[in-house]
């Protein structure tokens, strides 16, 4: 029989991460004789969510047991995320069990939403209920984990552009050492990778700064590029308890995948992930060097925010004009009483208008004449045909110039798509 597996909200802010959870998870369930069918899920939702820990990543596990170790099973996961969790204020475990292959489409559902609003415990629980006979549930703390454990399960059914990240680590009691990772070399291989350097700074980003046991992650298209890389360009210097590859909704913008392109500003939520056309009417630059744009569309004016640790903002500020239209990709936060965006992505419509001159069009050929000496006029290559009046045509042309402006990839969400990975898409 097949088992999905939903995990989140077992990494605090002191100890432990879910994706270690599941990589401990994995290794039982292989000495239990049972067999995980592809690769692990690791699932981003909405970055903007007030009661995150870290990243808000969720992790699903697809696994195949014989009926008779159904309840070995079971009893194995429950004492393992037990045994796992860590009591702290903002951590709220929850595990889902979903029985059977088919995932219903309501978990689909629940995913597209938690990808972009806040989604109650309660709403997720009736979901649950509904499907009682498939499904167990245990919720650790208040449970809020259980949402974004059905949600991750929901996200198999809908990865239709995805990448892989690989995972090393180190043993959990190792907490407050530096971990000590370095740079073989930047080769093809490298190349091909997304969101691991900073070319701007030359930071590296694939080593957390917390005390969680992760000693650094790869991002890339393949799991088979991701091993070379690490064989070929990381050197780990420190106890590797071991490693895991997961697939991903990272890099691939599903948080505005989903969104509503034609959502006006009066009728935006807090908390949710916004897609926004409209005009800039006002751009400032404020203290601390973060940056101000005001947009409104036909019905209302939203504050616009860019912050300085995302850098660029003097590319901004002289890239960015009043009147430009601009479509604004960003989450909904409250700042001094006021709806805010913070953006992720802004798409700048502008064109041009561009002049240039030419020479006249033969009227019984079509095509263009040539000059026939200083002051002759012009005469058709083709036809003989002249025009004695020396007189070149000015052409206009309005030229349309769409621009794509992101943060630099040390500032940039799980979520957000770099700009090497346009075009790599997978359907």
């Amino acid at each position: 029989m097949i088992i999905y597996i939903g995990l989140d909200d077992f990494d605090s802010r002191q100890i432990g991460c879910t994706t270690h959870l599941a990589y401990i998870l994995i290794k039982g369930l292989n000495n239990l004789g049972c067999k995980v069918i592809g690769y692990p899920a690791l699932i981003r939702l909405n970055p903007d969510v007030p009661w995150k820990t870290r990243g808000n990543g969720a992790v699903s596990i697809k696994v195949r047991i014989h009926k008779s170790k159904f309840d070995t099973v079971i009893s194995y996961i429950y004492n393992t995320c037990k045994g796992y969790y860590a009591l702290e204020e903002n951590t709220n475990p929850g595990v889902v069990i979903l029985r059977g292959e088919y995932i219903p489409k309501h978990f689909s559902n629940l995913y597209i939403s938690t990808l972009t609003r806040l989604v109650s415990l309660s709403e997720v629980l009736s979901l649950l209920n509904k499907f009682k006979k498939r499904v167990l549930y245990w919720a650790f703390g208040s449970g809020q984990g259980i949402v974004g454990a059905t949600a991750a399960i929901g996200a198999r059914r809908l990865l239709k552009d995805y990448t892989y990240e690989l995972l090393v680590y180190r043993p959990l009691n190792v907490r407050y050492e530096e971990r000590r990772v370095s740079v073989l070399n930047l080769d093809e291989a490298w190349s091909k990778t997304f969101a691991n350097i900073d070319y701007e700074t030359g930071r590296l980003l694939i080593t957390p700064h917390g005390l969680d046991p992760v000693i650094l992650g790869l991002r890339g298209e393949s799991p088979s590029l991701l091993k070379k890389v690490y064989v070929n360009c990381i050197k780990v210097d420190e106890d590797v308890v071991g490693m895991i590859i997961f697939i991903t909704n990272q890099g691939t913008f599903a948080n505005y995948m989903f969104t509503a392109s034609d959502k006006c500003v009066a009728t935006i939520d807090l908390y949710t992930q916004v897609c926004i056309s409209g005009v800039i009417k006002d751009i400032n630059v404020i203290e601390g060097g973060h940056m101000n744009i005001k947009v409104e569309d036909h019905s209302s004016v939203i504050d616009v925010m860019i912050y300085e640790p995302s850098g660029r903002i003097k590319e901004f500020t002289s890239v960015l004009h009043k009147g430009d239209e601009i479509t604004v990709y960003g989450g909904v936060k409250p700042k001094m009483k006021r709806y805010t965006v913070n953006t992720q992505m802004i798409y700048l419509k502008r064109s041009y208008w561009h002049t240039a001159e030419s020479t006249p069009i033969c009227p019984k050929c079509g095509v263009s004449m040539a000059s026939d000496g200083r002051g002759k006029g012009f005469k058709c290559k083709k036809c003989g045909y002249r025009i004695r009046i020396d007189l070149k045509l000015r052409i206009g042309i309005n030229i349309y110039s769409p621009e794509v402006l992101l943060p630099p990839l040390r500032s940039i969400r799980h979520l957000t798509k770099p700009l090497k990975r346009i075009g790599r898409e997978k359907s």
